[in-house]
């Protein structure tokens, strides 16, 4: 099936006046998270548990409640007086195992010093949040941006989401770690000439990831070791959805791939991981990658959560910026700030065969066969 017929792919099997996704906020007026304006949805849930996550308060996919210590006022009671269940015996002291996380304690919180994540949303709700900027996006050339926590863990959603936005015209951005999976995906039907089953056409997720115009696609780390130790589990998935991804965009049976990688003082801006990616990127056929510097404001939010903060806690120096992207410029790439991609220029690069049909592809799941032309 050609990409543009996927945006008219058969709908999900949940109506979608029921469905409703856990999400943390809605960013307007975004600009680094695609191309011009942008709304981004922040759905919650995560299957990564990332050390040093930038917003660890969407990585579970429940309601959570909060506590601002240094907004909470003297002598108030308020939050211990309005609970309905005891859970809250002190102020910034519950009992999560009573708590039904009615919220009352957020709202009469006079101080904001109780907070809530994580709301349920339904596709009609966020549409007409998102509605009055379709205008924005249209004349800026921006759109809306699914992010989270990680926006695939709620496929339905996404699907409607993405089905709806698409008959708007607008474009449509995905941020990911790449940790998901399209069951029954061959390597056959992602190369030259291949096509998904009915079982793969069927699959929300994969209805979802075909309207998007566009997907940053986070690699974190090369290794597997690593990457199950600073991040709670492999990156072969990872891997193979980026290898595939990137051979049906080359083929223009998919959405653009632009792969960004969080530099973290010395957990994934070590010379030999910068290496191994780019070494990942080229052999999936780009020459572009955005750096995301690391900062300290997750800390904060695991403070609020009760959370053990992130062992770095200073923000990354220029200086560490740059020697890293100098390492990944002498890999062949092109490095570039969030803000500063020019993702009109994406190309998919040919292979050293020269060979216009040969596109990178592999991972261990899908093949153990990389292009080594």
């Amino acid at each position: 099936m050609a990409f543009e017929q996927m945006t008219a792919a058969a709908p999900s099997r949940i109506p979608v006046t029921a469905l409703t996704a856990p999400t943390c906020a809605v960013q307007h007026f975004c600009i680094h998270d695609g191309p011009g304006i942008r709304s981004t949805v922040f759905f919650k849930g995560c299957p990564l548990n990332c050390a040093w996550c930038q917003n660890p308060e969407s990585i579970s996919p429940q309601p959570q409640l909060a506590f601002k210590a240094h907004l909470c006022v003297d002598g108030c009671r308020a939050c211990v007086e309005v609970c309905p269940t005891g859970a809250m015996t002190a102020p910034g002291q519950w009992s999560a195992a009573n708590c039904d996380q009615c919220r009352a304690c957020v709202e009469v919180c006079p101080s904001q010093a109780m907070v809530g994540y994580g709301e349920e949303r339904t596709v009609e709700d966020l549409l007409a949040e998102l509605e009055p900027e379709f205008g924005l996006h249209r004349s800026s050339g921006g759109g809306v941006t699914f992010s989270g926590g990680e926006a695939t863990m709620h496929p339905e959603m996404l699907a409607a989401m993405t089905a709806r936005l698409k008959d708007q015209g607008l474009h449509l951005t995905l941020e990911t770690s790449g940790q998901f999976r399209v069951k029954g995906l061959t390597e056959a039907m992602v190369q030259p000439g291949g096509e998904p089953d009915a079982r793969v056409e069927a699959q929300p997720l994969w209805q979802a990831l075909r309207r998007l115009d566009l997907v940053l696609f986070d690699l974190k780390l090369f290794t597997r070791d690593d990457h199950i130790r600073f991040c709670g589990a492999t990156n072969v998935h990872i891997h193979d959805n980026f290898y595939w991804m990137t051979a049906l965009a080359a083929q223009g049976r998919g959405p653009k791939v632009w792969p960004r990688i969080p530099l973290v003082p010395g957990v994934t801006d070590t010379p030999e991981n910068l290496r191994g990616l780019a070494g990942l990127i080229r052999a999936a056929g780009l020459d572009g990658v955005t750096v995301l510097p690391y900062h300290p404001l997750g800390n904060s939010k695991r403070e609020w959560l009760g959370e053990a903060e992130f062992e770095q806690q200073k923000m990354m120096s220029e200086e560490a910026v740059r020697v890293a992207r100098a390492i990944l410029e002498a890999e062949g790439l092109r490095t570039y700030l969030a803000g500063e991609e020019d993702f009109m220029s994406w190309h998919v690069i040919r292979c050293r065969s020269g060979e216009a049909e040969c596109f990178p592809t592999g991972g261990s799941v899908l093949s153990s066969n990389r292009c080594s032309k």
